[in-house]
């Protein structure tokens, strides 16, 4: 996917990392798959369903990061 983006000049970082603040500290850290022109988190999850962490997972990156977008892709088996 970040060889796409590449080509297509977008502006992607894989593995961007996400503080997460409180009271203006930095108290921990998300790393999202990828980071899509600062603005658009997407999470590529390996699975024949998406789970209810995954979910939640998507949900903190975005609480740490409003206002933003994301997208969770899903790459099944084939069996």
């Amino acid at each position: 996917m970040m060889i796409e983006f590449k080509k297509e000049g977008i502006d992607a970082v894989s593995q961007s990392a996400i503080k997460v603040f409180y009271e203006g500290e930095v108290i921990s850290e998300y790393y999202a798959d990828i980071l899509v022109d600062n603005k658009v988190i997407v999470e590529i999850k390996a699975a024949k369903r998406l789970a209810e962490e995954n979910e939640a997972q998507l949900l903190n990156y975005l609480k740490a990061r409003p206002p933003r977008l994301s997208s969770r892709w899903r790459a099944g088996s084939r069996y």
